[in-house]
């Protein structure tokens, strides 16, 4: 049986150790909240806010995320693994240690956001906006961007292997110690965009 959550409110909840199987969120709100240690799979999230929230080794498989809101969230040492996020909007989060595999970013906000030994596998973004944003020890292995915009953005130690950018804009975008490796960039725009010890090569 499918577990639901309408209108739920979670103000300074605490779940440690916690499976959550075949859920649905919906208008629900995380407050406060800390997870560790809690996997989450086929879970759906709608229409779901997260405030000054905490994940820690977090575990999201098969799990889709529409029109969510994380603000100042944190999540570390986490998985996320064949999920959706559309319409989404993170706002001063931050992200460390995470992983995300087979992912989909739809029409995706990020703003005052930092990833920090982040790994993008087989991902996608579309329409998505990274504003003021940063990636530190960030790898991104089959990765395509689609109408991307990236404003005041910094990639520090960031490698990119098979990634396709297509129509994307960089704009006060800072790449340092950055590695682009079988990288495909197809109506891309650079607007003072800066590259410091940044490598460029065929495969």
């Amino acid at each position: 049986m499918n577990a639901n959550f309408v209108s739920a409110n979670f103000f300074n909840a605490i779940f440690v150790s916690v499976n959550f199987v075949s859920v649905k969120f919906l208008s629900a709100n995380f407050v406060g909240a800390n997870f560790v240690h809690v996997n989450f799979v086929n879970a759906n999230f709608v229409s779901t806010n997260s405030v000054n929230a905490n994940f820690v080794s977090v575990k999201f498989v098969c799990a889709n995320f529409v029109r969510f809101n994380f603000v100042s969230t944190y999540f570390v040492s986490f998985n996320f693994v064949s999920f959706n996020f559309v319409s989404t909007n993170i706002v001063r989060a931050n992200f460390f240690n995470a992983n995300f595999v087979s992912a989909n970013f739809v029409s995706a906000n990020f703003v005052n956001a930092n990833f920090v030994s982040a790994n993008f596998v087989r991902v996608k973004f579309v329409s998505a906006n990274f504003v003021i944003f940063k990636f530190v020890s960030a790898n991104f292995v089959i990765a395509n961007f689609e109408s991307v915009n990236f404003d005041r953005v910094i990639f520090v130690n960031a490698n990119f292997v098979r990634a396709n950018f297509v129509s994307a804009e960089f704009e006060r975008a800072n790449f340092v110690s950055a590695n682009f490796v079988c990288a495909n960039f197809l109506n891309a725009n650079f607007v003072s965009a800066n590259f410091l010890n940044a490598i460029f090569c065929e495969c």
